[in-house]
Formats: structure tokens, C-alpha cells, sequence
């Protein structure tokens, strides 16, 4: 987030806080420059925002559904507990990101990297991860009922416990 020159105080960023823990709607923030800033509970509705670079954000909670991140930076973001159920990632950005408890749930996913990312515990019910590469995600716990993993790389993921790379396989994924 860039802040105009001058005096910013605590009150200042306080008050940005509590505006963006309101919703964002369908706003435009396509190309926002958002990396590393503390965005934990906003509520990003069904914002617009592709090309946007979100990287080493700090997203908790956050909400995003129905939300577009086409092509959008998240590499490293922390989007514990986000929500980002029917929202668009295709071609997004979410090396080493932490997703732990998130809701991908019919998500697209189409053709994004998230490499290194850990998946603990998350819902990609009915999500479209077809040619997204999860190499070395960590994929715990998650629920991938559903999901098309058609062309998806899982080389070195670790795997839900009732998931085997033998069922990845079959339902076309990529898992050596």
C-alpha cells in the first residue's frame, strides 16, 4: 500500500484497518502494489485483482470470494484461515505461501504455481487445479474431493492421509 508523503499517524492506520476489514465489494485494484503489507481480516469480496502483487502479505483471514487474482504475486503470502471459495487464480503466484485452514473450495487454479506451499488442512473441494504445479506442497489434511488435477504436478507433496499419488495419477495428475 503506498501512503502520500507526509505525517501518518497511529490514528491514520487505524482507520485504514477498519476500512478495509469492511468490504471491498467489487473494487478495482487491478495491479494494486500490496506486497508485505498487514491486510489480516480484509474483506476483499469479489475485488478485481489481477496482476496484483500481494507477496509477503499478510492476508489472515482475509476474504476473497468470487474474487479474481488472475496472474496475481501471493508467493509467501500468509493466507491462514483466508477465504477464497469460487474466487480465480488462474496463473497466480503462491510459491511458499501459507494456506493452512484456507477455503480453495471450486476455486480455479488453473495453471498456478504453488510450489513449497503449505496446504495443511485445506478445502479444495471441487477446485480446478488442472496444470498448477504443487510441487512440495504440503497437502496434510486437505480435502481434495472433487478437484481436477488433470496435468497438476504433486512431485514431492505430501499427501492426505485417504489421497495416494496412485489416485493422482489416475485422475491425471503428475506425480514424478
Amino acid at each position: 500500500m503506498r501512503i502520500p508523503n507526509g505525517d501518518v499517524t497511529e490514528d491514520d492506520i487505524e482507520a485504514t484497518r477498519e476500512h478495509l476489514a469492511d468490504s471491498l465489494g467489487e473494487a478495482n485494484l487491478t495491479e494494486a502494489q500490496l506486497a508485505g503489507e498487514q491486510l489480516s481480516e480484509a474483506n476483499f469480496g469479489a475485488a478485481d485483482l489481477t496482476d496484483a502483487d500481494l507477496g509477503d502479505a499478510d492476508l489472515q483471514d482475509a476474504s476473497f470470494v468470487g474474487g479474481t487474482l488472475r496472474n496475481a504475486d501471493l508467493s509467501d503470502a500468509d493466507l491462514t484461515g483466508a477465504r477464497l471459495s469460487d474466487a480465480d487464480l488462474t496463473d497466480a503466484r503462491l510459491s511458499g505461501a501459507t494456506l493452512a485452514g484456507a477455503d480453495l473450495g471450486n476455486a480455479t487454479l488453473q495453471d498456478a504455481v504453488l510450489e513449497g506451499a503449505d496446504l495443511t488442512d485445506t478445502t479444495l473441494i471441487g477446485a480446478d487445479l488442472g496444470n498448477a504445479d504443487l510441487t512440495g506442497v504440503d497437502l496434510t489434511d486437505a480435502a481434495l474431493d472433487r478437484a481436477n488435477v488433470a496435468d497438476a504436478t504433486f512431485v514431492d507433496a505430501e499427501l492426505p492421509d485417504a489421497l495416494t499419488f496412485e489416485d493422482l495419477e489416475a485422475a491425471g495428475g503428475i506425480v514424478d
